[in-house]
């Protein structure tokens, strides 16, 4: 009998036929190990089918995972730093962006002082001039997600470096 956490066991009732099953379906084959004056001994290794099967139900969970937590990811405005469900968000110039810190946040209106920006308020994504928010804005709009071939001009892609006053 096996001790596991939680104070539960597992007993060699359960344990065979579940590898009895995995030999059935070619996970994992049986060695046995030979020894003079002892009692065989059984071990069992992954066949490559085994391999396979481990490795693709590893990538289905990684998929999970990803789409758990993607829509859960931004960027800092300013560092372009990825934060997990972030809570910290600054109101600048009337629209509400994501920062790490206080001192990012601060730190990105400072170098915004003296210039001008224009914001999509759907996406966040800032444009030097108000022709390419406004096209970001009306795609973003009507799709429910960005264009590449808008966003490409954005100056503030993972990491803003272009910074500019934020005008709507």
């Amino acid at each position: 009998m096996v001790t596991i956490f939680l104070n539960s066991t597992i007993s060699a009732s359960q344990v065979y036929p579940f590898l009895n099953e995995l030999k059935r379906k070619k996970l994992i084959q049986l060695i046995q190990i030979k020894k003079e004056g002892q009692r065989d001994k059984k071990a069992y290794s992954l066949t490559p089918n085994g391999k396979r099967f481990i490795s693709n139900t590893l990538k289905k969970w990684d998929e999970l995972l990803e789409i758990a937590f993607v829509n859960k990811i931004t960027k800092c405005y300013h560092c372009g730093c990825e934060l997990y469900n972030n809570k910290y968000k600054k109101l600048i110039n009337k629209i509400e962006l994501p920062f790490c810190c206080s001192h990012c946040a601060d730190s990105y209106r400072e170098m915004f002082k003296n210039n001008k920006l224009y914001a999509c308020k759907i996406c966040s994504f800032s444009y030097k001039n108000k022709k390419l928010k406004d096209k970001c804005q009306n795609w973003c709009k009507l799709h429910k997600s960005c264009n590449l071939e808008i966003i490409k001009y954005a100056v503030n892609q993972g990491g803003n470096d272009d910074k500019q006053e934020i005008q709507n």
